[in-house]
């Protein structure tokens, strides 16, 4: 019988296929007939320590090959072709991380709604969640930093599209009014504040109609929000009035 390194071995040269999976559901079997249930945990958790680490370092990996990548188009004079250097990566990482407030390595929707309609690249949610689905392979409805830079580096034809644009203008410091130091949702909200100002003061027309675009959204972004706050607080008001109309046969004003 293989020892614990030696089965390790083994299932490093495994691709976790269907036949794997056949034969780990074959040994649980026999394992429970048996009353070795614990062996199957182990073996189990083997696995699954394994997937871990290969996922590990084939995200190294990528980003090892992205990066010498990098460096070898710099060197040659062909930087054209790096959507994203490292000094640009590191900055958007940090917007990222911004985003990711509970720190798990995605972000979805509810992440992205805000700011992408802040910024003018979004109008609704739903444009926001196409925008999101266009990266998201597994339909998990969230995106890692990779996808991230996937949404912004995002072309038509060869042209880069408006939210490359953007980002590229946001980290050179180039948005009018904005300070880029500021973490990302002062910059973004300052953005938005700026169009908004536009919208309803610019002599410029079509600084006009694009603030005015921004300035729609964000109505439309607060309306949807304050309707469902109302909804919520409609449901806990009937939840509570049912809960002392069984329990005493009164009723709780929660309005003010």
């Amino acid at each position: 019988m293989a020892n614990r390194g030696e089965t390790f071995d083994i299932f490093s040269q495994e691709d976790f296929s269907e036949d794997l999976q056949a034969i780990l559901e074959s040994t649980t079997f026999l394992t429970s007939q048996s009353g070795h249930n614990q062996n199957t945990e182990t073996a189990e958790d083997l696995i699954r320590e394994h997937r871990e680490k290969a996922e590990q370092l084939q995200g190294i990996s990528n980003n090892l090959h992205s990066r010498d990548e990098r460096k070898w188009l710099k060197k040659h004079g062909k930087s054209r072709y790096i959507d994203f250097d490292d000094l640009q990566r590191s900055k958007l990482k940090r917007y990222f991380t911004a985003l990711d407030e509970d720190g798990s390595g995605s972000i979805g929707i509810e992440e992205l709604e805000e700011p992408l309609i802040a910024l003018g690249l979004a109008e609704t949610k739903e444009q926001v969640m196409r925008i999101i689905e266009e990266v998201d392979d597994d339909g998990s409805g969230t995106i890692e930093f990779e996808e991230f830079l996937s949404i912004i580096k995002n072309k038509h034809g060869k042209e880069h599209s408006p939210m490359y644009d953007l980002f590229q203008n946001m980290m050179r410091g180039n948005l009018e009014g904005v300070d880029n130091t500021l973490p990302f949702k002062m910059v973004y909200t300052n953005y938005r504040r700026r169009k908004m100002i536009d919208a309803l003061m610019s002599d410029d027309s079509s600084k006009r109609v694009e603030g005015g675009k921004v300035l729609k959204a964000y109505k439309r972004q607060l309306y949807v929000k304050k309707k469902e706050e109302r909804r919520q607080r409609d449901q806990l008001k009937e939840t509570y009035e049912d809960l002392l109309s069984n329990s005493s046969g009164s009723s709780i004003d929660l309005d003010t």
